[in-house]
């Protein structure tokens, strides 16, 4: 038998293409779970920014602000902290392990914040 007759591949050759595909799969994974993260989180604010605009509008009628208006979400619990009639916080914490941008904050005067290692600008 000549080496021109064989068919297949090689242990080498196969070896070679699993590790590239583990290679391209170490590069992608990462990236895929921060998008993921992103679409959850851009969910979040925008239950803040809908359980805000419920308490202004909550706000105009009562000249208080409610403990018990929250917008809806799937990967956030989202809570409503009054420490005063005249003041609200709006707190979302993750339902998802997120390292970057952990629990949202958002009160009356819009001030916005982040619980993890990102800065501010990056989480919202």
């Amino acid at each position: 038998m000549t080496e021109s007759n064989r068919n297949g591949f090689t242990l080498i050759e196969l070896m070679i293409t699993v590790a590239v595909i583990a290679i391209l799969a170490a590069v992608a994974y990462p990236s895929y779970v921060e998008q993921v993260n992103k679409s959850r989180r851009a969910e979040g604010k925008s239950a803040i920014l809908q359980t805000a605009s419920l308490q202004e509008r909550f706000f105009t009628l009562n000249n208080t602000y409610s403990t018990t208006l929250v917008a809806p979400s799937t990967h956030y619990a989202i809570t409503v902290i009054n420490p005063a009639t005249d003041s609200y916080l709006i707190t979302a914490t993750p339902n998802f392990a997120d390292a970057k941008c952990g629990t949202l904050t958002y009160n009356q005067l819009g001030t916005q914040t982040g619980g993890g290692s990102a800065d501010v600008a990056y989480c919202w």
